[in-house]
């Protein structure tokens, strides 16, 4: 049991980058942040798909199949993928305030 959860959260992990990556290219499957009205676009999309999954293939694969040269690849991809959902989510913002203004 004690191996078999990080490989199962792992494949939960790749499961729902799959899912963002489908989120990309049909925009109805696009959720919205968590407390606010301001749907998840694009790019923050694939920020999500690289964050989640690395993490995902991090826990899956622990080590077996991956050499131990590869965790700094694996890390910056994950960094890169925070950073780009963190940009994502600051011109996601700007474009709802946008569109909010030019309704009222």
């Amino acid at each position: 049991m004690a191996q078999t959860l990080p490989i199962l959260v792992g494949i939960l992990l790749l499961v729902l980058a799959f899912y963002c990556w489908l989120a990309v290219f049909l925009p109805w499957l696009r959720g919205r942040w968590i407390r606010f009205p301001i749907p998840v676009e694009a790019l923050s999309n694939v920020g999500f798909v690289l964050l989640f999954g690395v993490i995902g293939a991090i826990a899956t694969l622990q080590e077996s199949i991956l050499p131990r040269d590869y965790n700094i690849v694996l890390a910056c991809l994950g960094i890169s993928g925070w950073v780009m959902v963190a940009i994502g989510y600051t011109l996601d913002k700007q474009a709802f305030e946008a569109t909010q203004s030019r309704m009222r």
